[in-house]
């Protein structure tokens, strides 16, 4: 018993000081003037190397690129909290002979904490980091291509509304901010290069920003937008938007291809399961009947 009230003591000890020394580095961290976090501070420093270390490789957001806003500093800090707590409470467990899986219980938090780093592979292993990033960054594109769709139909129907007037750059960029959701941030931030008279900027901008084909056609559009007649751009976006939609045609047809495929090769699995089973009740019967006539 007295073993475990030492345990107990250091346990604490430890808990106390680990509480004590995170909020200084926390507090180095959110506060950078403060006293605790100086820049010639110790826990200063600390809280540098700490906040360059979560966030390497991932600048100050965590799913960059994706549409979700996640701190790595944050992130970083509830991993650790809740795997510190997980192991703090089965090492307890242990001492208190409250639970006998305390192999298991390690094995799983560190697997789960290696699972769950922020990075998108160790070696050639990839990490769950690397398929939910690659998840967002595709459902992002489609959010953008359908907004995109959408800013060429409404640029179309723009200029079928002005006929031969030229209405300028500005006031369609305006017009398409307006009816933006997804795509409207870099709208804003396109029209501001736009009007320091860096359009070239401006357009590569946009195309890198939304990051797909459509984008990247549709830049060139704007590029044209205060040198050619409304029914000559009228015409190109008429056919990008057609473009776009037999490649969604297309694409919607290798889906539905390889949806037949699969539900055929279930049908034939399943049917060979059923034949299987058949074959193997009969032969059972057979040597069931055999047996029995040899105990005869």
């Amino acid at each position: 018993m007295n073993y475990q009230v030492f345990y107990y003591i250091l346990l604490t000890v430890f808990f106390a000081g680990s509480l004590w020394l995170f909020f200084r580095v926390i507090i180095g961290t959110s506060y950078p003037g403060s006293s605790t976090g100086g820049r010639y501070s110790r826990y200063g420093m600390v809280a540098k190397y700490i906040k360059g270390r979560v966030s390497k490789g991932k600048g100050s957001n965590l799913f960059a690129g994706t549409g979700i806003d996640l701190p790595p500093s944050f992130y970083q800090t509830a991993r650790f909290f809740i795997f510190g707590v997980w192991l703090m409470a089965a090492i307890i467990l242990k001492i208190t002979d409250t639970i006998s899986s305390f192999n298991l219980q390690l094995f799983l938090c560190v697997l789960l904490f290696i699972a769950t780093s922020p990075k998108e592979n160790i070696g050639s292993l990839k990490l769950p980091f690397f398929y939910i990033g690659k998840f967002l960054q595709k459902r992002k594109r489609q959010i953008y291509s359908k907004e995109i769709y959408r800013t060429i139909s409404q640029m179309i129907n723009l200029f079928t509304l002005k006929g031969e007037k030229n209405v300028g750059s500005n006031y369609i960029f305006e017009e398409i901010i307006k009816f933006s959701r997804a795509t409207r941030p870099v709208y804003q931030h396109m029209l501001s290069i736009w009007n320091m008279n860096r359009r070239e900027e401006a357009a590569d901008y946009f195309a890198s920003a939304i990051g797909t084909k459509d984008a990247k056609d549709l830049s060139t559009v704007f590029l044209k937008l205060d040198y050619l007649n409304p029914g000559e751009l009228k015409n190109q976006l008429i056919h990008y938007r057609n473009n776009m939609r037999s490649e969604k045609v297309t694409l919607r047809e290798k889906i539905n291809e390889r949806n037949g495929n699969f539900m055929y090769v279930l049908a034939i699995v399943s049917a060979i399961v059923v034949l299987l089973n058949f074959l193997v009740i009969v032969l059972v019967v057979e040597v069931f009947a055999s047996y029995s006539l040899m105990l005869d």
